[in-house]
């Protein structure tokens, strides 16, 4: 009795298989998936909870190679995680910090992840009535995030023109 919404695909890079987003209509969860194409297997990458507890992943985006998602978990704060592309174990934080951190891509060198992140004044995401999210219309800016280093780097400033969904030219 569940009608899931499936968003955002992302082709993997050897075209055997597709990540995307599946929201519940009736919880408004949301997990990472992997289809496979030449099976038709679906596995659930992020509901490690088993429903013990409300999940909200979303966004997958791939590694160069395939081997690596990142994405948007939501724990208190949204921030990006990455984990292996095909069990989706080694599930590891990269982002940590008090500001809404949506939209992640991975750089194709592997070495960075470019990211959506609210800097603005108030709250970048609030729950609608409905149970959905609404995104502030304004204060998001571009980072970068050197996964060898740590280091965050501003591409865009708050008074420049948003970007919610950055890629990587390859």
């Amino acid at each position: 009795g569940d009608a899931r919404s499936n968003a955002r695909p992302r082709v993997a890079p050897d075209g055997l298989s597709v990540f995307y987003t599946s929201t519940s209509s009736l919880t408004g969860e949301s997990f990472v998936m992997r289809l496979d194409l030449r099976t038709g297997a679906v596995l659930n990458l992020t509901n490690g909870t088993s429903g013990a507890a409300w999940v909200d992943d979303a966004a997958p985006a791939l590694s160069s190679t395939g081997d690596t998602v990142v994405f948007t978990t939501t724990l208190g704060t949204s921030d990006i995680w990455t984990m292996d592309a095909a069990t989706g174990y080694g599930a590891r934080r990269v982002t940590d910090d008090a500001h809404v951190d949506l939209s992640p891509v991975m750089t194709p060198d592997g070495s960075g992840i470019i990211y959506v992140s609210y800097r603005g004044a108030g709250e970048g995401a609030t729950s609608s009535p409905q149970g959905g999210v609404m995104l502030a219309p304004t204060g998001w800016v571009l980072i970068r995030l050197d996964l060898r280093t740590g280091a965050k780097t501003a591409l865009t400033e708050v008074n420049e023109p948003d970007a919610l969904q950055p890629e990587v030219d390859p």
